[in-house]
């Protein structure tokens, strides 16, 4: 339970960081726009919600974490990959739940537009809930944008 509060103050502290600017590691935090998402991301793409595990974090401040593994569809930017998977701080397992304010919640919808950057902890998205951006089924009813939208967003990643 140490470990657990250690990593919530060290969120509110790092968002602290974000507002008075004083640190270039937390500015994935920072409200950003298109180019600057595109400049911190290591990869951009659209992909599927393949599964999802949550576990206990192995860093020294414990906490949980998820790991969700995406089928990647569609790229802008990044090595080529088939798959990947994204870690996201927070989580639910059994009576243990770890919130943490401004991380997208990929298994509210089944495809993703992702702008990604490699952490130590690995691949997470850049600038909180505003670097996931839910796509909509081609249907139309989903909630979300379509994926065209996505990729004019992301066009700005594959530069001039």
């Amino acid at each position: 339970m140490r470990g657990h509060r250690a990593r919530v103050v060290r969120t509110a502290v790092s968002a602290l960081g974000v507002v008075l600017g004083s640190s270039p590691t937390f500015a994935a935090q920072a409200p950003l726009d298109d180019a600057a998402r595109c400049a911190l991301a290591d990869l951009v793409l659209i992909g599927r919600v393949a599964g999802l595990d949550t576990v206990w974090a192995a860093d020294p401040e414990g906490g949980l974490e998820r790991r969700v593994q995406i089928v990647v569809q569609t790229q802008w930017k990044g090595a080529t990959a088939r798959w990947v998977e994204v870690t996201l701080p927070g989580g639910t397992d059994g009576r243990w739940t770890h919130s943490v304010e401004d991380v997208p919640d990929l298994t509210t919808a089944d495809r993703w537009g992702l702008f990604l950057m490699r952490t130590p902890r690995g691949l997470e998205v850049v600038g909180g809930g505003t670097g996931a951006i839910a796509i909509a089924s081609s249907d139309g009813w989903a909630a979300g944008v379509p994926a065209s939208q996505f990729a004019a967003r992301a066009a700005v990643c594959r530069g001039p």
